[in-house]
């Protein structure tokens, strides 16, 4: 069947936390440099901040965890895919949920499905014709109502995902053949 967002999950925009409170280290907080390009969480020492544990326990509706989807609402531009990027966070994240950034919860539906679909030129097509003629680039949650998209059934959600992942596993070893080799990737 075709669905809308609004039929089969919900979000929750993530909220302001001040940067004078950033530490060292203590409690993740995720932020849209955070969000890598192939669907993963990122933590490295450029673009990870900390908060005091504290801030976790006052705002714990805003702990994301692990297997959740995100997607970046801002960016300056549309052409690296930055707005509207979805990654799917690891089995063992947690990190609090930063202001243009929003949690994407999909009920009865495989969350690795819906990231591929969030990564398809269905949705890049649905992104790309939301903002025209502005600077910073944004969406909105209460936007995302209006895409449609095709939802399989379960066991088909599993097959396509499994897909999916086997495909790209093949590209992953042939990048790292070309790497060992010397062989630029695009000559494959």
């Amino acid at each position: 069947v075709w669905v809308t967002w609004d039929q089969i999950g919900f979000s929750q925009n993530g909220r302001s936390f001040p940067s004078s409170e950033y530490r060292p280290s203590g409690f993740k907080l995720l932020r849209p440099g955070n969000l890598g390009s192939h669907g993963k969480i990122v933590w490295d020492a450029e673009n990870t901040r900390y908060l005091p544990i504290q801030w976790a326990q006052d705002y714990s509706t805003y702990i994301v965890g692990p297997r959740e989807l995100v997607i970046n609402l801002t960016a300056q531009s549309l052409k690296d895919e930055f707005l509207g990027r979805v990654c799917l966070a690891g089995d063992s994240e947690e990190c609090l949920l930063n202001q243009r950034i929003a949690r994407l919860t999909p009920t009865e539906i495989m969350p690795e499905y819906l990231l591929w679909m969030f990564k398809s030129r269905v949705f890049r097509r649905f992104v790309d014709g939301l903002n025209k003629g502005s600077l910073i680039q944004h969406m909105f949650t209460s936007q995302l109502v209006s895409f449609t998209f095709p939802l399989p059934p379960l066991p088909e959600q599993h097959r396509i995902v499994a897909e999916v992942e086997r495909r790209l596993s093949i590209i992953d070893a042939l990048e790292t053949v070309s790497r060992l080799n010397g062989t630029p990737p695009e000559k494959f």
